[in-house]
């Protein structure tokens, strides 16, 4: 498993999702419904475009809530905050700049929109989100893809295609069996614990090389 922070050590209940929905102003429902959409801590990719077809298109299908996560690109945070959704939309865009609590607003979501980052895949398994991955780093994030589409844990559109995108959000929204199959498949692939395993491995191997040590000073002496 990958290394994640003390945020992600826990898997999100069913409780703890409304919880967090509450906290930072999330709207509740039975159903599926929350998008989370990032870009990175520096907000790359096409993330504006994305936001805005994602919006428009939880306008047109009524129902849905968006959180944009733009990381440090301010300039994207203020067009997104200044742009004017649908009047249709009942539940507006929650729009974030950078935020130390990523954990919360994925232990928040139902969905994750992102690129293919290893740390970002690894926290959503964790927390149980389906993601759609919309860009990789050619090579070095390829693979990826394959790990969560293999698992049938999500999907990939690639966001030069905005529009692509926020379709197959609204058919993964109007399909909750699918998205909680998707959700359980992700957590299966989850390892909240492997940061705690690591350190504890390092730390045996330390003893066990000390003990080595001793051993050999002892039949050196």
């Amino acid at each position: 498993g990958l290394p994640v922070r003390e945020g992600f050590w826990s898997p999100a209940s069913q409780a703890s999702r409304a919880e967090a929905k509450a906290m930072l102003g999330i709207a509740t429902s039975e159903h599926p419904t929350t998008v989370l959409l990032m870009g990175g801590g520096g907000g790359f990719g096409n993330l504006h475009e994305v936001a805005v077809a994602i919006g428009q298109m939880l306008g047109c299908i009524g129902f849905g809530q968006l959180v944009v996560i733009c990381g440090a690109n301010e300039e994207v945070r203020r067009n997104l905050e200044n742009f004017k959704w649908p009047t249709e939309h009942p539940t507006p865009p929650v729009i974030r700049g950078f935020v130390a609590n990523i954990h919360e607003y994925m232990a928040a979501a139902d969905i994750l929109v992102t690129k293919a980052g290893p740390g970002s895949i690894a926290e959503a398994m964790i927390q149980g989100l389906p993601c759609l991955l919309t860009s990789f780093v050619p090579g070095q994030e390829e693979g990826n893809i394959k790990f969560v589409t293999d698992a049938r844990a999500g999907e990939f559109v690639d966001e030069k295609e905005p529009w692509d995108v926020a379709q197959k959000i609204a058919e993964w929204l109007q399909d909750p069996k699918r998205l909680r199959d998707m959700a359980r498949r992700a957590s299966q692939l989850g390892k909240p614990r492997a940061t705690l395993e690591i350190a504890q491995r390092m730390y045996e191997r330390f003893l066990q090389f000390e003990e080595q040590e001793q051993e050999a000073d002892q039949a050196a002496g």
